[in-house]
This record gives structure tokens, C-alpha cells and sequence, in this order.
């Protein structure tokens, strides 16, 4: 069956590449994002991908302390909530309150953690390109987990577009979150490797 052309939407001089994204036609389930002025359009991710992230959910909501809940895909964070950049993490760590606004995204100085299951499609963005951006955003916590290798990161203490701190473990190995996520320990034993059954 032919597709139709379409006409892609423009940036006008009031718009910026956020609103370009938002005006985006894209299939269902597909997610856009905004990343170093770039509009990013991500693939569904293979099922063990949210096996993986819903086991995390899982765990640090039931050890968090006071209110703040962790929410897998979603809410959208940015630095500035009005204009520019914006990303959609896998897992987010956030006040419960900010949970309850109007807004379309929640500031990035109110996220405690951020979590991310790389995709096979999207190693690149999950592994090298969000640590400098959620790192430049000012994201205490960025929580890597990648089941291509079998390897976490949980990378802390943010400075000038860097993580100063990075802690790796394998799979099978117990995860100790910061003092500031109320030590949370996460079990990565029954995390799934991609092509491994």
C-alpha cells in the first residue's frame, strides 16, 4: 500500500524544536524526545526491556521513604519546562506532589533519579548521550542498566555536565542506591540478558 506524503511540520519564529516534536505524527507507542536540540524518535523497546525496568519499579517503591514515587515511563522531564530540551526516561524518581500538577513535563531539579534500560536500537543515546545530559540538568542519580552486557551503572554527584562519581555491578549482583534514595537495594538477580533465555 503506498504511503501518502505528508507535510512535515515547520519551526516558525516563535517555535522551538520542542514544539516541532510535539507536532510530530508518529505511530503509537513511539516516543519523541528532544535531546541536544534534536528531535529523537525511539523504537518499542524488546519485551525483557520492560520486564527489566518493572522490576525496578517494583523494588524502589516499595523501599522509598516519604513522598516521592518512582513512575516507569514517564512523566517527561526537562530543564526548562516551558521551552527546549526534554527527555522520557525509562524509570523516574520524583516528589508524589509534582505528580498532581498540570504541567505536560516535570523540572528536572525536582527529579531525585533517573533510570534507563538500554535498547539495542538505542545503546548509543542511553550509554553515551544522557550521561552529559542528565548530568548538565543536575540529576543526582542516573541509573544505567544495560542487558546487551550484563552491567549496571549508577553514576551521582553531578558537575558541569559530568558525573564525578560512577559505581558498576553486574548482574546477579545487589545495587545500593544513595543515602538520598533512602539506601534503596536493588536485586538485579532476575534481570534478563538480551538473547540469552
Amino acid at each position: 500500500m503506498p504511503v501518502e506524503p505528508r507535510e512535515l511540520p515547520t519551526v516558525g519564529e516563535k517555535d522551538d524544536m520542542r514544539q516541532l516534536a510535539w507536532r510530530l505524527d508518529v505511530a503509537e507507542g513511539l516516543r519523541v524526545e528532544v535531546l541536544g536540540g534534536a528531535a529523537m524518535v525511539s523504537l518499542l523497546p524488546p519485551p525483557r526491556h520492560h520486564l527489566i525496568g518493572n522490576r525496578i519499579y517494583d523494588q524502589v517503591n516499595r523501599q522509598l521513604k516519604g513522598p516521592r514515587r518512582a513512575t516507569p515511563y514517564g512523566p517527561g522531564i526537562a530543564p526548562d519546562v516551558e521551552h527546549g530540551d526534554y527527555a522520557i526516561p525509562d524509570l523516574t524518581v520524583v516528589p508524589t506532589a509534582r505528580l498532581y500538577e498540570d504541567t505536560e513535563l516535570v523540572s528536572a531539579s525536582a527529579v531525585d533519579l533517573v533510570a534507563e534500560v538500554v535498547s539495542p536500537q538505542n545503546a548509543r543515546r542511553d550509554t553515551l548521550l544522557l550521561p552529559g545530559i542528565y548530568a548538565e540538568w543536575g540529576i543526582p542519580v542516573y541509573l544505567l542498566v544495560d542487558p546487551r552486557t550484563g552491567e549496571i551503572t549508577v553514576f551521582t554527584g553531578p558537575e558541569n555536565g559530568t558525573y564525578v562519581h560512577r559505581e558498576r555491578f553486574t548482574f546477579g549482583e545487589q545495587v545500593r542506591l544513595p543515602t538520598s534514595l533512602d539506601s534503596t537495594v536493588l536485586s538485579s538477580a532476575e534481570f534478563p540478558r538480551y538473547g540469552k533465555n
